[in-house]
């Protein structure tokens, strides 16, 4: 299966389009590029393991991992527990990817969201069949 996520950053998020075998599944919100730092910035491009992993927050879910790119689940990397993960909004994220349908206003919040998070997450986890694969990221 070949799953690519094609993103952009702006000041305020990093908006993207996550594709399983050239087809849009689904869209995708994170935090802006803040030159990888931990917990406010988006990962950098790459190709990463994403992995089934337990998360005491957000349950049965995938986290990202490539030592090269200093991004590991847990261990002497700079960046660590990044997550799949459901959230409507870049503020709701510690560097993680949220799946969403859509983008828009939520409850008339003054910030960029997405929107049915959990529609686009459950979606995500349905195509993934709590199986190892890998996700190449692509910024521009």
């Amino acid at each position: 299966m070949d799953i690519t996520l094609e993103a952009m950053s702006f000041n305020n998020c990093t908006v993207g389009k996550l594709y399983v075998d050239g087809v849009v599944l689904c869209y995708t919100i994170e935090k802006p590029w803040e030159n990888n730092a931990p917990m406010i910035s988006c990962i950098p491009a790459g190709v990463y393991e994403l992995n089934p992993c337990s998360s005491p927050k957000f349950g049965e879910t995938y986290c990202l991992e490539n030592p090269s790119l200093n991004v590991s689940h847990c261990g002497a990397t700079r960046r660590t527990h990044i997550l799949i993960h459901k959230a409507n909004m870049e503020s709701q994220l510690l560097g993680c990817i949220a799946p969403v349908s859509s983008f828009g206003v939520l409850d008339g919040k003054a910030e960029w969201c997405g929107l049915s998070s959990a529609v686009a997450y459950n979606k995500l986890m349905n195509v993934l069949d709590g199986k190892q694969h890998s996700i190449t990221i692509i910024r521009s």
